[in-house]
């Protein structure tokens, strides 16, 4: 949901692109942390480990998103 709100927001230009890619960045980390700390076996913790790696790229691009300067309002503040 937080992916599709930030796509949405940043393809029509809008400011919030940003605090959306932010809180969708943040809780992607959180979950991969509750995820990897909460296994309970080594093949659990493997599997936690691989999706906590796949979840990066998607946090990288929100992260991109939510610094970068060719959104709206990047000037601005």
């Amino acid at each position: 949901m937080g992916c599709a709100a930030t796509a949405l927001l940043g393809f029509r230009g809008h400011m919030y692109a940003r605090l959306t890619a932010s809180a969708t960045a943040a809780i992607a980390v959180i979950d991969a942390w509750f995820d990897i700390t909460t296994s309970s076996s080594s093949r659990a913790l493997a599997q936690a480990v691989a999706c906590a790696a796949a979840e990066a790229t998607p946090v990288g691009g929100c992260v991109f998103l939510a610094v970068s300067k060719w959104l709206p309002g990047a000037g601005a503040g």
